[in-house]
């Protein structure tokens, strides 16, 4: 479909040393994702942007594609058959993933070039959790962090991630510090393929903060997990 990328920008209120870049996921946009997002509060009532000041927020949002199962067209990074098996009709992410990757990686390039690759921290959600994690790896630059903000991905997984394990040299990018939860009671992405992201990652030698939550189903735990969030990224932030 012809809608093209764009991206939503969130400016900070003090002066910009780091830049946070997520994407949302299927059959969302940036501005709604970010809205979500930042009405999340910590246990001190705070919400992100008022924890983290000085930080620059990059929404990506997706072009609008043809969903081959609905026949219709969904916000989407790449069109995906089921979200119980995500290996079903693999072949209709193929394509769309590596265009919506070079898109993720020339705004990680440009902000990179501001703010230098340390203070540049990539992430998303769901769908696009899994298309973050892709263009972190073929960008091969170790960013400052890496943070999955709400629920994680189902989209990658063993067979995905092998020929980053094939490498001769390792790739920068796998010494990125990563956050990543999941709720227990989420239904629409089971935990378990939560899980084996993290296993996954940490065969890659990754390391990964991973942590669950009892509930909040498919969104960012709260306060528990902005909590979390925000100890993470101050760690990197300051």
């Amino acid at each position: 479909m012809s809608q093209t990328h764009s991206i939503h920008i969130v400016a900070p209120t003090k002066p910009h040393p780091h830049t946070i870049i997520l994407l949302h996921g299927r059959d969302s946009t940036a501005q709604e994702f970010s809205s979500e997002l930042f009405e999340s509060q910590a246990s001190d009532d705070r919400t992100l942007p008022e924890i983290f000041p000085s930080v620059k927020w990059g929404f990506p949002t997706s072009k609008l594609r043809m969903s081959q199962r609905f026949q219709t067209g969904l916000s989407q990074w790449f069109d995906i058959w089921s979200l119980e098996d995500p290996q079903e009709k693999l072949e209709l992410q193929v394509e769309e993933l590596k265009e919506s990757v070079e898109f993720i990686k020339s705004v990680v390039k440009e902000e990179v070039k501001i703010v230098g690759v340390e203070n540049v921290i990539l992430g998303g959600t769901s769908q696009g959790c899994a298309t973050a994690i892709h263009a972190l790896f073929h960008g091969n630059m170790k960013l400052g962090g890496f943070i999955d903000s709400a629920k994680n991905s189902l989209q990658l997984d063993e067979q995905i991630l092998a020929p980053f394990k094939n490498t001769t040299a390792r790739n920068p990018a796998s010494a990125t510090p990563m956050f990543l939860g999941h709720c227990i009671d989420d239904e629409v992405i089971s935990i378990k393929h939560g899980r084996a992201l993290e296993q996954a990652l940490k065969g890659l030698g990754m390391e990964v903060q991973w942590r669950e939550y009892e509930d909040d189903g498919h969104w960012l735990n709260e306060p528990e997990g902005v909590d979390d969030m925000a100890v993470f990224l101050e760690k990197i932030i300051g």
